[in-house]
């Protein structure tokens, strides 16, 4: 083997790990969403796709719950573009992509309509805007925040069903077909 294919490989391996461990704690943070009530709040995406401005205040139950959530929600923002970029980094070297590094500027992007979209948010929780002057800007945010976090969510879903299809391989290969070969000999 030459020794490129073996770094390739080796970091193949790191970037697989460094996704599991990220995915894993990300799936974590997701579940604190709808099991911790101080920042559950039921029905965050009618918040989120409301059609406009009084009907986003309607939506909002608690502001204190609502306020606590999207505080965490900074914390998790970090951790799915982490995971996201670990996702593109696993890709790219499993394909043999040779993405450019600033196509890697493109994960930000959903977290930064996130920020905006939570921004928005704190000032209509804390009464710094009381009108609709910029719900159009949080409009747009959630739908491009969406609208890119699909690629994402399915690249992460491909990879999961990837590993799970490899380590139900190995299973069988260990167990099963181990056992048959045995038997024959």
């Amino acid at each position: 083997m030459n020794t490129k294919k073996i770094n390739r490989e080796l970091q193949l391996d790191t970037y697989s790990r460094y996704w599991f461990y990220t995915l894993i704690i990300t799936l974590m943070l997701t579940s604190f969403f709808y099991f911790i009530d101080t920042i559950e709040v039921e029905n965050i995406l009618q918040i989120q796709f409301s059609e406009d401005y009084n009907n986003l205040i309607s939506k909002i139950k608690s502001k204190t719950i609502l306020k606590s959530s999207l505080y965490y929600d900074f914390c998790f923002i970090t951790f799915y573009t982490l995971l996201f970029w670990m996702a593109i980094k696993v890709f790219d070297l499993t394909l043999l992509l040779n993405i450019n590094k600033r196509l890697y500027l493109l994960i930000l992007i959903p977290g930064f309509f996130d920020f905006v979209e939570n921004g928005y948010l704190l000032m209509i929780i804390d009464n710094v805007i009381v009108n609709d002057d910029f719900f159009s800007l949080f409009w747009f945010s959630v739908r491009a925040k969406w609208l890119i976090l699909i690629p994402f969510l399915l690249i992460n879903l491909i990879i999961l069903f990837y590993y799970i299809v490899l380590i139900f391989n190995r299973i069988i290969n260990k167990y099963y077909i181990n056992k048959v070969i045995s038997k024959k000999e």
